[in-house]
């Protein structure tokens, strides 16, 4: 997502606006959906239980849920955001400030993706973030900057038309 730090992937002033013009709205609605997807986009999401399994080599912090965000992104899903609902988590780590072993177990994570992401490549024949070009800095994404982010919106998503199953109909 392109906007602010805070507001990355939820569009917080957007979300507020909608909220003005329906105050205390109890039934849980599609405000917007998400357009400008980042790789470092970890929103708290709903899913069915058919979408891209979490990668379980991924443990602890760094590149757990954005890797799974990211092939479900790849593989044709969307994402929207839902009103009235809104989440955030106070406070971001800085690299200064983090633990040695929590380092230590995001860059065993950032060697693994540079796998992942050929995997992903491989399965589904799409690199839209342009993850497989060259990279001279070491192996990093030049995605790495985005990192430091705030939490996003909770999101809906919409599975991709080749993942839609047919419904049964009831002829009664």
């Amino acid at each position: 997502m392109s906007q602010g730090r805070a507001t990355r992937g939820g569009r917080v002033a957007r979300w507020e606006a909608r909220e003005k013009e329906h105050p205390g709205e109890a039934k849980v609605t599609i405000s917007h959906p998400v357009t400008n997807f980042e790789f470092f986009y970890e929103p708290f999401y709903v899913a069915r239980d058919d979408v891209p399994p979490h990668d379980e080599r991924f443990l602890g912090y760094g590149f757990t849920r954005n890797t799974q965000v990211y092939e479900m992104h790849v593989s044709g899903y969307g994402f929207h955001v839902l009103s009235p609902i809104f989440t955030l988590h106070w406070g971001m780590q800085v690299k200064r400030t983090r633990p040695a072993w929590r380092e230590k177990q995001n860059n065993v994570n950032r060697r693994l993706f540079e796998g992942f992401k050929r995997e992903v490549y491989a399965r589904y024949g799409k690199d839209p973030l342009n993850m497989m070009a060259g990279n001279r800095n070491g192996g990093r994404s030049n995605a790495r900057k985005q990192q430091q982010q705030q939490q996003p919106n909770l999101q809906q998503l919409q599975p991709p038309e080749h993942a839609k199953q047919q419904q049964p109909q009831n002829n009664t």
